[in-house]
């Protein structure tokens, strides 16, 4: 920026397109076919079950539901004027070299999601789902819900907004030492978790998620559009990185994370026996997991064998201070099994009453639906502590 090399300004934009995951064309697109069906259980011998040929639909027990179709193969339900995955990113930042071995940096960085490709899904007459292939909130995929005197509701388009602002300052290795320490703040924002699936515990299927597979999903109690903090979103993150090499060949490494919680998110079952997952509460309704920290230590120790031959000895320990930190919460507040006349049922409602607002708490007291033992309770941990030992002959 002065011309003396010490001021570097620079910013990019860009847009990108993806191409369609195979997991889209074997699953929703008509690869496989998906029939299900549900038969009483009138026998305890398990293993004498389904073995005839003409099982299904001949099978032991009384056929309760199905088939249902969980697969439409067939390319009458690719929307027309299917738009590709696109997602803009821009970025600015400066740095400064404070001497020559000390620098700062600043760098703030946007990205976002314009269309996704997701399979849409809905139910038809007979309670078979059907998928429409198509961009969440466009063409046949725009309307959620119709009501009786034709007012509809606009089905949600996906959306995942990322803004990240980082501050660092790093010292080049010099005099036996180097340190890089940074700040960064972001924001996690929106309905679509991406082609992994945040809101299923991390579950990857690229472009056959959840969030789109029943209307109803994508709205809260008060019939409103969910759109809030991602489930992987950490406003806070700090690290630190320091490495010092002593003068008898022992080098020793140390890097720290201290980042915020992720959000908690509880969601009920709605509408048996399809049972729709609905955070109804809309996102990070139940605060956010606790403060996530960890500490890994790398020593690394050298032996000189002769002029040109050396020895070297590493460990490698990941979580040093063996940590157990609560890195999720179990989200689904209500007990909900498929089908069946004993199950224990989701919320029943009417779409109508749903999209018009309801109380889910009163609906869940009324109807008497037992909450899971498990809501809020911790469900996932910090890794282990880590040790990796290391020998290695250089010649």
């Amino acid at each position: 920026m002065k011309g003396d090399g010490r001021f570097k300004l620079y910013g990019s934009w860009g847009i990108f397109y993806d191409i369609v995951k195979l997991e889209l064309p074997r699953g929703s697109f008509g690869g496989d076919h998906w029939l299900e069906y549900y038969y009483t259980l009138d026998t305890p011998v398990w293993n004498t079950l389904a073995q005839s040929q003409a099982c299904p639909p001949a099978c032991e027990g009384r056929l309760i539901r199905g088939p249902i179709d969980f697969r439409h193969p067939s390319f009458d339900s690719l929307e027309p004027d299917l738009k590709p995955y696109k997602l803009q990113e821009a970025s600015l930042g400066i740095e400064h070299e404070l001497t020559p071995k000390m620098s700062l940096a600043l760098r703030y960085v946007h990205k976002q999601v314009d269309t996704a490709i997701e399979d849409v899904g809905s139910l038809d007459a007979q309670g078979n789902e059907i998928y429409v292939i198509g961009n969440p909130g466009f063409g046949q995929a725009n309307i959620a819900h119709r009501f009786a005197d034709g007012t509809s509701v606009p089905f949600p388009k996906a959306k995942r907004d990322y803004d990240a602002v980082e501050a660092s300052y790093y010292k080049r290795m010099a005099d036996n030492w180097s340190l890089r320490v940074s700040y960064l703040w972001s924001r996690l924002h929106g309905n679509y978790t991406g082609l992994g699936q945040g809101d299923e515990n991390g579950r990857v299927s690229p472009n056959v998620g959840r969030n789109f597979d029943y209307p109803l999903m994508a709205f809260d109690e008060r019939g409103e559009a969910v759109y809030g903090l991602l489930p992987t979103d950490r406003t806070h993150q700090w690290k630190t990185q320091f490495i010092y090499d002593f003068p008898f060949e022992l080098s020793a490494g140390v890097n720290a994370y201290l980042a915020s919680g992720t959000p908690v998110t509880r969601e009920a079952a709605f509408i048996p026996p399809n049972n729709f997952p609905v955070q109804y509460l809309g996102r990070a309704s139940d605060g956010r997991t606790p403060t996530y920290s960890q500490l890994d230590l790398y020593l690394q120790q050298n032996f000189k064998l002769g002029k040109n031959k050396m020895l070297q000895l590493s460990v490698n320990v990941l979580n040093l201070f063996n940590q157990e930190t609560a890195i999720a919460r179990f989200q689904t507040e209500t007990e909900a099994s498929d089908n069946g006349a004993s199950a224990i049922a989701g919320i029943a409602v009417s779409e109508d009453a749903f999209y018009r607002g309801i109380n889910t708490a009163a609906l869940i007291a009324a109807q008497a639906v037992p909450r899971d033992p498990r809501f809020l309770m911790d469900s996932e941990f910090q890794e282990p502590r880590e040790i990796r030992l290391g020998l290695r002959f250089i010649f």
